[in-house]
């Protein structure tokens, strides 16, 4: 969960294992509207298995953070960057 500097409260969830959505809600109480702002490429190294995404406002910019594999489950290990403009 995470509050805006916009009033409003933001929930991220992985959709599945393909995909992440954010809730935006006026209330504690209540999830809101489900927006599914990503979902995993045909190809590459995060095409599956996505779990825990996190969601962090830094400086007025929205950042998720999240885990997923290429459904191989090599437990490669290494650090993968791939930024993308998310249109919550």
């Amino acid at each position: 969960m995470s509050i805006s500097t916009d009033g409003f409260y933001y929930f991220c969830q992985s959709k599945g294992d393909k995909g992440i959505a954010v809730w935006r809600s006026d209330k504690l109480s209540n999830k809101g509207v489900k927006k599914v702002i990503w979902r995993t490429p045909k190809t590459g190294w995060d095409t599956s298995e996505v779990w825990a995404p996190e969601l962090h406002n830094q400086n007025g910019k929205w950042y998720i953070y999240y885990a997923a594999d290429d459904g191989y489950a090599d437990f490669g290990a290494g650090t993968y960057n791939t930024p993308q403009k998310l249109d919550v």
